[in-house]
């Protein structure tokens, strides 16, 4: 099948030279359409009117002399592969020709037709080449930029436009805004429908972001079902019509995942940047809470971080402002599992089946925090046939989540609503103290609101003691009720035993939540004598 001819452009105001060449390449009509032009002005109007696949420019030229020429061209139209022409004596100008980005040289007087067509074949080839992996790099770096699902920008992408964003308003005063909004129950379309559902709904909602952003908006899938947008020269205000906008098109847009037609709904948080919010974190951070109480009081609404603050003298406010109040020390359980680096993977298992741990701390003999083991670093490494010969200093996670325990509760439990963790460690210096997670939290919460009694207003110790005691008289009694009613029917079934374990480390937590803890130590001890006898 014929093929297209090679486009040439010559670069030559020698005519003995211009003709050799021409002629040589004339030679092959099939493969070379040649175009002669004397001055690099002449070129520059072929080049930008003709399609053109190489050049062939002489170096000495009447309107241009030496690399110049050869920079214009490339600067102009660096698609296109140069060949350089060259005398005996200028071969360095050749070289320096080729580290400017010409393809080839020819030495005028020691080429063949041959020579000629080979050299540029070669060349066109070349050039070709350079263009793929350009294109190629320009691919990898949109797709390390590109959340592949969506295609929006991913996270890392985001932190880094958000940063520039960032800086350029705190120059010029001009106002930011942050939205985040989280898929509601997107869980459940992943377990119901399956994940490529779920895929499905992710892409729809990247399709309405994209439509509705701007080109100076900054639109990101910021992790699992949660987006993040930037809106430039926006405050919280405009945001939350922005917001509205987006929530409306993700309501009315329909799904399709083979037979089944799904309709989802998102919940919306927005906020806007102040003289007080120091850093992009922190905006995000506030647009992040937001979308919490709009699941909490409907979902599928927009709620502006302001409007958020504005009303915390509600019930939801009131826990906003006690979790501002509490420290880790507050809300966190006791650490009672622990391990040393030097146990053995069953040994360890087998603790943690023993007190229905999730986790425990690992520590060194002198009880200094070095790690973290939970079930999926065991479970991970028993189902291979080595584990004997590991201990749980191989295994171990060498970094968990670790607080001081100063750290507000809010900052806590903001993070654990963020992350996949269960639980953090609260730490002081290296010892660790306790473990802190949103069960915990909620608990504490639950157990504070039965009381309705403020912290600053609970009496002196005494008292304060006198209600431990007071709820240590009844777990005891609720104990000894569930194992007379466990003993009726002679030997407890296992599943009676599960039952009545479950219920009295319920009752043992519920307990701890509601003591202060400066008198866990003692209770602690009270409570396992009870439990013992």
């Amino acid at each position: 099948m014929p093929t297209d001819p090679v486009q040439i452009l010559l670069i030559e105001d020698d005519p003995g030279d211009a003709v050799l060449a021409t002629r040589a390449l004339e030679e092959c009509p099939d493969r070379f359409a040649v175009r002669h032009v004397e001055s690099l002005g002449a070129a520059f109007d072929v080049l930008s009117s003709s399609p053109v696949d190489a050049v062939l420019m002489d170096l000495s030229l009447p309107d241009s002399f030496g690399l110049a020429g050869v920079d214009r061209v490339l600067a102009g139209f660096p698609h296109i592969s140069v060949v350089v022409l060259t005398g005996l004596n200028d071969s360095q100008s050749a070289l320096a020709a080729l580290e400017r980005g010409a393809q080839d040289y020819l030495v005028k007087g020691e080429w063949s037709a041959e020579t000629l067509i080979r050299t540029l074949h070669f060349a066109r080839q070349r050039n070709a080449i350079v263009q793929e992996n350009q294109r190629l790099l320009a691919e990898l770096q949109r797709q390390a930029r590109v959340d592949g699902l969506t295609q929006l920008m991913n996270r890392q992408a985001l932190t880094t436009e958000f940063e520039r964003e960032w800086q350029r308003c705190a120059r010029s005063r001009a106002p930011l805004a942050c939205v985040m909004l989280d898929v509601d129950y997107f869980k459940k379309i992943n377990d119901v429908h399956g994940h490529a559902a779920g895929d499905a709904v992710l892409r729809g909602i990247g399709e309405c972001l994209r439509d509705q952003c701007r080109q100076t908006d900054l639109g990101a899938r910021y992790g699992g079902e949660e987006f993040c947008v930037i809106l430039t020269d926006t405050g919280e205000d405009g945001a939350a019509v922005w917001a509205e906008r987006a929530r409306q098109a993700i309501e009315s847009r329909v799904v399709r995942v083979n037979d089944t037609t799904l309709c989802v709904t998102a919940s919306f948080g927005v906020a806007e940047r102040s003289d007080q919010t120091t850093f992009p974190g922190e905006l995000v951070d506030h647009a992040d809470q937001a979308p919490l109480m709009a699941k909490q009081s409907g979902r599928n609404r927009v709620v502006g971080f302001r409007e958020m603050v504005g009303t915390m003298g509600g019930p939801l406010g009131s826990s906003a402002d006690r979790l501002a109040e509490w420290t880790a020390t507050d809300v966190m359980a006791p650490l009672i599992a622990v391990l040393t680096t030097d146990q053995d993977l069953i040994g360890a298992a087998r603790y943690l089946l023993e007190l229905r741990a999730e986790s425990a701390a690992v520590v060194d003999r002198d009880g200094r925090l070095l790690g973290a083991i939970g079930e999926e670093e065991l479970v991970g490494r028993l189902t291979t046939c080595e584990s004997d010969a590991v201990t749980l200093g191989d295994v171990m996670n060498r970094r968990p989540a670790c607080f001081a325990p100063t750290t507000p509760a809010r900052v806590i439990g903001d993070f654990l609503r963020r992350v996949a963790l269960r639980r953090v460690f609260i730490v002081d210096g290296d010892r660790p103290l306790g473990t802190v997670s949103r069960t915990q939290i909620l608990r504490r919460l639950c157990n504070d609101h039965t009381a309705r009694t403020p912290r600053s207003t609970r009496g002196d110790a005494s008292a304060s003691s006198a209600t431990t005691r007071e709820s240590l008289a009844q777990l005891q009694d609720q104990i000894e009720s569930l194992l007379a009613e466990c003993a009726q029917d002679g030997e407890p079934s296992p599943e009676q035993l599960v039952a009545v374990g479950s219920r009295m480390q319920c009752l043992i937590e519920d307990l701890l939540a509601a003591t202060p803890a400066r008198e866990r130590s003692d209770l602690s001890a009270v409570t396992l004598q009870c439990l013992l006898g």
